[in-house]
């Protein structure tokens, strides 16, 4: 999601989260994920880059749903790069930007800080790596910096919050390194590496060594555009109060009250002045406020020379709907399947007994069209208790087309996609602490509602 293709994923995040409960992730993964969301979160109204990294890596991890259909990724792959790639050259040309030539040497890897970006949110390093091949081997938790009071605010461990490959080659790669904001508007910061390791393809490679590079930033300041706009969409309400922008994005910041079988409602695109900014990267609620309302910042790319005067929209691509259904359905402990029905689509369980234990398997209705996304559910067996699990949730787009589920991180390319939770497997053991009767808790399901309006900023 160029990182333009992020499309809202912390709007999203609760679909993928609700169609992976029972992934299983490699050792350590979660920790290193949580931690570094942890440090990115300095102040609380902001919520660094790293969660569209974290979508990213949690939407590859589990397996193909079902033979046949699949499209690959990289399909969008070159335009992603293209856009990328003119962002970049777009930054560091206009007066934002710093144009370096930094280099590194290490285990025969070079590696060259190319340009800074800074302002009051963020500061970018881009950078190029050669020697590696075609594989981008910098994870954000090898990075070290030698002064921390450098940066606005305190970091405890990695200063880099984010990585974001650009482009790649068969012998380089060049991507952009995410870092909190620096504290005064001219600063150095000294920036060590001390291996290269892929923790997801191939978790074997690491190449110790010693990167070291002193750059310069220059933070600029970022500007508000007060609005004073009161909307009702829907049966929703909303606030916005302000259009903040800068080098490393546009925020647009408003409140929200939403129905209560509203979980979310997904942005596609902000509309300044007839310039239509596509897909933000991720939206940020904070906690609901005694009126209802939730101060909300919707967070999109920069955009260099950005014209902010004459009307502003926003553009609603759908509405995340949660359907309660808290329903217990039992189990007969002679019957080694139950099926039951979500919105006229029949899901199936099947048991299969093991020594000591147990393993269930969920199969949904694969139909692309089928009325619901999400089905949320626990399985009990009497006198056991869940062991380990994993799930494959699929994407569709609007012709019914399925998707890799690691397109999770290009979402904004298919029309109208949608991730649908399909098979999941779950072993039990047997536990003096287990549950007293068998049989599936159904919670709920999330359905979209799409929507073809706009929503009036300003004016």
């Amino acid at each position: 999601m160029t990182t333009n293709n992020h499309r809202n994923e912390t709007e999203r995040l609760p679909e993928l989260d609700a169609a992976l409960h029972h992934v299983e992730v490699p050792s350590g993964w979660r920790s290193r994920v949580e931690a570094r969301t942890a440090k990115s979160l300095p102040r609380p109204r902001r919520f660094w880059k790293p969660i569209s990294l974290a979508a990213a890596a949690i939407a590859g991890i589990g397996t193909a749903a079902a033979a046949g259909g699949w499209q690959p990724m990289d399909l969008f792959f070159d335009e992603y790069q293209d856009e990328q790639v003119d962002q970049r050259e777009a930054l560091l040309e206009s007066e934002w930007g710093e144009p370096l030539a930094i280099e590194s040497e290490s285990e025969e890897v070079t590696i060259t800080i190319t340009g800074a970006v800074a302002d009051t949110d963020a500061t970018w390093l881009y950078y190029e790596m050669e020697g590696a091949g075609e594989a981008d081997l910098m994870q954000p938790e090898h990075f070290h910096v030698d002064e921390e009071t450098v940066f606005e605010e305190e970091v405890i461990g990695s200063p880099v919050t984010g990585r974001l490959t650009i482009d790649e080659t068969e012998d380089a790669t060049s991507g952009r390194l995410e870092l909190p904001p620096v504290g005064a508007a001219e600063a150095e910061l000294t920036l060590t590496l001390d291996q290269l390791q892929d923790d997801f393809i191939e978790p074997d490679t690491v190449v110790e060594g010693d990167w070291s590079w002193t750059v310069p930033i220059t933070r600029h300041e970022r500007s508000m555009e007060p609005l004073d706009q009161d909307v009702s969409w829907n049966g929703h309400d909303f606030r916005f109060t302000a259009l903040e922008y800068g080098p490393t994005s546009v925020e647009l910041h408003f409140e929200q009250r939403l129905q209560d079988e509203t979980l979310a409602v997904e942005f596609d695109a902000l509309r300044i002045n007839g310039r239509e900014l596509e897909s933000p990267l991720f939206a940020v609620q904070d906690f609901v406020e005694e009126d209802g309302f939730a101060p909300t910042s919707a967070v999109f790319e920069p955009v260099v020379d950005l014209d902010v005067s004459g009307a502003l929209e926003l553009v609603p691509g759908h509405s995340i709907l949660w359907e309660d259904v808290d329903t217990f359905i039992p189990w007969d402990d002679t019957s080694e399947t139950l099926s039951w029905e979500v919105e006229g689509h029949e899901v199936t369980a099947s048991l299969s007994k093991e020594e000591n234990g147990a393993s269930v398997r969920i199969q949904e209705d694969p139909d692309p069209d089928r009325a619901y996304e999400i089905l949320e559910y626990d399985v009990r067996l009497e006198g056991m208790q869940q062991a380990g699990s994993s799930a494959s949730p699929f994407i569709v787009d609007a012709d019914g087309q399925r998707w890799e589920e690691e397109m999770y991180w290009m979402l904004s390319e298919l029309d109208d996609s949608r991730i649908l939770s399909y098979e999941s497997e779950m072993q039990f053991e047997e536990a003096p602490e287990g549950t007293s009767e068998s049989g599936v808790q159904l919670n709920g399901y999330r359905k979209l509602e799409t929507h073809d309006d706009v929503i009036p900023v300003r004016d």
